[in-house]
């Protein structure tokens, strides 16, 4: 059985992950027109990426004309990024997904009542946040943590 395992294990190395992957022409039209840009590339790519794009050319074609508009300048603040920043957030959100899913409700919650305020109370707090001393400011963020 041990044999049979190693045999199977190698078949999978010497394949390898795009044996399991599916063809671009199995794809349905609104999904090739939506991923257009990765047609070349897309026989190249594991199962596990091309799962990923086609559940986000799902997402963007169940979106109305509004959301996509959303997405797209989204997507161009995030390209706009320097690529330091958005080392920064990725490392972020990959604390943010270890957080029990309490904690991140709570967090969401947070944010969206912080962004019901105006935009001048918001940046009345930003300074106010900005202007305390190094030390008052590490006690506010240990005390959100216990939140």
């Amino acid at each position: 059985m041990r044999t049979l395992s190693l045999v199977f294990a190698a078949i999978l190395l010497l394949v390898g992950p795009t044996a399991f992957a599916e063809s671009w022409d199995s794809l349905d039209p609104q999904t090739k027109t939506v991923l257009s840009a990765f047609e070349k590339d897309w026989n190249g790519f594991d199962q596990g990426q091309q799962t990923r794009l086609k559940a986000g050319a799902k997402r963007w074609l169940s979106m109305d004309e509004g959301a996509r508009q959303k997405a797209t300048e989204r997507f161009r603040r995030w390209q706009s990024l320097k690529p330091e920043k958005r080392a920064e957030l990725r490392k972020k959100m990959r604390a943010f997904k270890t957080l029990k899913p309490e904690k991140r409700r709570e967090l969401r919650q947070s944010m969206a009542k912080f962004k019901r305020l105006s935009p001048a109370k918001r940046k009345a707090l930003r300074q106010q946040f900005q202007k305390l001393s190094p030390a008052k400011k590490r006690a506010i963020r240990k005390h959100l943590k216990k939140r």
